[in-house]
């Protein structure tokens, strides 16, 4: 479909914009296709979590910074849980913020960041990808992640002990959240 759509740019004139709407949506289609390809390929092969204990902010910092660069998107990175630790499958937790920033990729204009954010409150420990400039009908958008073509990213995430919150904004505000049980601070010792 990928090359129909190409061979289509290449013989159609540029002034029917009908046409054109038509190309974009049957591109649309075929990276739909190719996510839920890739979903159920990576569903295949998942293993049971094998937990760790991980400092969220520094995690969420290597992952983002190693995504950073590798791709032109630009991520605003806030990390406002310090300290704040949980207990999940590392490579898990990894696919999950990856899978997420791809998607997000995919539907934010490349010149718009994306923001990733940590937080705390209580129980449990968060990361949140948003923007305010999704392309498209972002209902329509938040609909790919449950149950289909990323319905690995919730089983995954429920297998680590957590849940996922997807909140919709329109006409272009899209956020995702993986919250975790956030483990118990570690007792700090008092030093005479």
């Amino acid at each position: 479909m990928e090359s129909i759509a190409y061979y289509l740019e290449m013989v159609l004139p540029p002034t029917d914009e009908k046409v054109w709407n038509q190309v974009e949506n049957l591109r649309s289609m075929v990276q739909q296709a190719s996510w839920i390809l890739e979903d159920v390929v990576h569903a295949v092969k998942t293993t049971p979590p094998n937990p760790s204990s991980l400092r969220l902010d520094h995690f969420v910092a290597r992952v983002t910074s190693e995504i950073q660069l590798r791709e032109e998107q630009h991520l605003h990175v806030h990390l406002t849980a310090p300290g704040v630790t949980i207990a999940c499958d590392s490579s898990q937790v990894e696919y999950l913020i990856t899978t997420l920033l791809d998607f997000f990729r995919h539907v934010v204009r490349v010149s718009e960041p994306i923001s990733v954010s940590t937080g705390s409150s209580g129980e449990f420990a968060s990361i949140t990808i948003d923007t305010c400039s999704a392309q498209g009908d972002v209902t329509s958008l938040s609909r790919l992640l449950d149950p289909q073509p990323y319905g690995s990213v919730r089983t995954l995430t429920e297998a680590n002990g957590g849940s996922l919150r997807i909140e919709v904004n329109p006409p272009h505000g899209l956020k995702v959240s993986l919250l975790f049980p956030a483990q118990p601070a570690a007792p700090q010792s008092l030093n005479p």
